[in-house]
């Protein structure tokens, strides 16, 4: 995936906000990385604030809608995503807006040496778009660096022990 990615025509909004963004060294080829961090089944096990995520649509393709029930912040709510741009195994774009979060989601797998993976996940994101001084205070203050905290110390190594304990199909 390139920053010229397919974007969704509201996420031109997002120039300019907030982004974090990390990335980890996994030792596991790029096609186990790639069904694991589309895996709707392992973003509960993956990220501790989301209890469920399910879509009709069997596999996450460009286009594709899913959903996660997820306690980010104080209260447990239902996110609607949308896949904006797909690149199989090498990344992937999600967007999401709500009353209380705008976010762009990009992921993507860089194959290393020796069957490892290089895995970025990047989010842009305005905290609640309808109330801006508020969201405005919230997201460069508490947000932002929760939000890193989380995928540096639980986000990405989760991904990454889920990965490389993921047996490969034979």
């Amino acid at each position: 995936m390139t920053s010229t990615s397919t974007r969704h025509p509201e996420a031109a909004s997002l120039r300019g906000a907030p982004t974090v963004q990390g990335s980890i060294e996994i030792d596991a080829p790029i096609e186990q990385v790639w069904e694991v961090v589309t895996d709707l089944e392992v973003f509960p096990a993956a990220i501790d604030w989301v209890y469920e995520a399910w879509s009709e649509d069997e596999t996450l393709d460009e286009g594709s809608v899913y959903f996660e029930r997820a306690k980010p912040g104080l209260r447990t709510a239902t996110y609607r995503w949308t896949v904006t741009a797909c690149d199989p195994p090498h990344g992937t774009v999600h967007y999401h807006r709500s009353g209380e979060l705008e976010a762009e989601l990009e992921l993507t797998l860089e194959p290393i040496d020796d069957g490892r993976t290089r895995y970025t996940q990047r989010m842009r994101f305005r905290a609640l778009p309808a109330f801006r001084p508020l969201g405005y205070v919230l997201e460069r203050t508490l947000m932002g660096r929760s939000m890193q905290r989380d995928f540096d110390r639980m986000i990405l190594p989760n991904f990454k022990r889920i990965a490389e304990n993921r047996s490969v199909p034979a």
